[in-house]
Formats: structure tokens, sequence, C-alpha cells
């Protein structure tokens, strides 16, 4: 968190740029508050406002920044990443060049060393994102911006809505998709979701994501959050879950997974996660459908 807040620090803004840096603590049990005192205490350059939000979960806390924002632009970074010293600076230009309502650029990992065999092909997906060095525009079946890096435009992110607090990590408890749920929205919305090549953020690679355990749970967390973004109850089911998701576990997840270790091929890891992500989705739709019939409340999706 310290070299996320000293990268913001580091940025580059010129005379005109105004800027304020809201942190927000959803029930860390580190000495946060004091890191934030003692840099603040350094003579950090911009307003930095602390602000605590008890209910557990990512989404609740970029909703509780969103609400305490008066800026014209709204950037996100999670705390395991930096931004590139010129971020800030380019933002504005961003959005002008390219008319969108939702902006983002280039993750990459600045302590990836030493990668196992296995690790190299998960981490082009995850934690990290490149789509070149040209402005793309991202549209309806397309790909989607990553999540630590993305930036609003405030009037359109008060149309828009804010995140899906049903999506997203919820403490250690994994979870995922709720980025991709609001370029949804914005998509869905008829406005522009864009990807910036000058937009650059870093990512941590964080020590535990050398451990394979946990790859299977973030894809099984992830998993449930595909499913908690669907609308199943008119599915044709089998013990409970959409036949389709069987289907797509028996005919293509685990015979990808059969053939990966008859070859040894260089992904079998990631067909292993595959299925662990497909696993969440059955996992989830039946749990959703158990709900359902007891009736028991669940929380709503965002306006």
């Amino acid at each position: 968190m310290s070299e996320a807040l000293e990268s913001v620090a580091a940025s580059t803004t010129g005379p005109t740029l105004s800027v304020e840096v809201i942190l927000v603590d959803n029930n860390s049990t580190d000495d946060t508050a004091a890191v934030v005192t003692a840099i603040r205490d350094k003579g950090f350059p911009f307003d930095l406002i602390y602000l605590r939000e008890p209910q557990q979960g990512t989404s609740y806390a970029r909703n509780t920044g969103i609400r305490a924002a008066h800026g014209e632009y709204l950037v996100f970074m999670d705390d395991d990443q930096r931004i590139a010293p010129d971020y800030l600076m380019r933002v504005e230009a961003a959005f002008v060049e390219t008319g969108a309502a939702c902006l983002g650029g280039p993750i990459h990992y600045y302590n990836a060393v030493n990668i196992p065999r296995w690790l190299a092909p998960v981490l082009r997906h995850k934690g990290q994102l490149d789509y070149g060095d040209e402005i793309k525009r991202l549209g309806p079946d397309g790909q989607r911006l990553g999540g630590g890096n993305l930036a609003f435009s405030r009037s359109e992110m008060m149309q828009i809505g804010n995140f899906d607090t049903r999506l997203g990590h919820h403490g250690t408890q994994l979870g995922g998709s709720e980025d991709w749920e609001i370029q949804d929205r914005v998509i869905a919305q008829g406005k522009l979701v864009a990807y910036h090549p000058k937009l650059v953020q870093y990512h941590y690679l964080r020590p535990e994501r050398y451990r394979k355990r946990y790859w299977r749970r973030l894809y099984f967390a992830y998993g449930r959050s595909l499913t908690l973004r669907t609308d199943y109850r008119t599915a044709n089911l089998l013990f409970g879950v959409p036949r389709h998701l069987w289907w797509a576990l028996v005919t293509r997840d685990l015979r990808n997974l059969a053939v990966g270790w008859i070859t040894r091929h260089q992904y079998l890891f990631a067909r292993q996660l595959a299925v662990w992500l497909q696993l969440g989705r059955i996992y989830e739709a039946r749990r959703s459908r158990q709900t359902l019939n007891t009736g028991r409340p669940q929380q709503q999706k965002p306006s």
C-alpha cells in the first residue's frame, strides 16, 4: 500500500492539475492508518483522504471512494499496484482524445522473476494486460480492461451506477468480475470503453501467487462471480444446475484437461484452472437456486 501511495506522490502533474487521493481502508488488520499518517506527515503533494468502509468487499470500498470524490475524473488502482509517473497527467487528455466514459491501459508485473513454468501461461491473462500500442475501442463481445486500472468520467459514472457489491474480493474470500460487470453496463448504455496505451500501471506479484492453491481458489471464485452475473432462472436444469454448464465441463474443460495430461501440454495447469472455474460456476448456480427456493434475501444488483 505504501508503494502505491509513493508512486502517486511521484506523479508529474503540471501546474494546473488538481488531484485528491482517497484511500479506503476496508477493515484492514495491519498498520494502514499509521502508514497513511506517516506518508502525509512527510509532505504528500496532494490532498490525502483516509476513509474506512466497514462492509467487507472490494466493491463496497470502491463505492465509498466514489461517494467521497469531488474530481472530474475518477481513477482507480489497487493497493498492490503502482502508476506510471505520467499517468495522472495523461488522464484528461486521454478522455478528450477517445470520448470514452471508461478508460484504462496496460498493467505489467514489476517483480515477476523466477516464474515457474506452470505459472507463466497463467500470468499472461491474470494480473496484467496489454492490448498493444494503439488506442482500442472495447466492444460488446470483445476484450475488457483490467480492474486495477480503471478511470471514469465522474458525470458518466453517476449515470452508470456503482460497482456491484455481490462481486469482487470480500476480505480473504477471493472473487472477481466486478470490473467486467461495470464495463458491460457502460457498453449496454451505449457509452464507450477504451484502452489507451499511455495509461500504464504496474502490479506486484504477491508471494502467494507462486502457489497453485491460490490460483485454484481464485478461478473457483471467478466462476462463482460469473454465475452471479447470469440469470439462470429459466434454464433447463440437471441436479439443480443448468445443463449447459455440465455439458461445457464434460465436453470442453475435462476433455481439454485429459488431452493436456496425455500430451504434457505447456498449458496443463491453465487447463486445470478452466475446470476449477467451471466448477465454481456450477457450485454457485446450485447455491443460488437453493437460496431462491428457501426465500433467503440476496444482495441487489446496482441500479
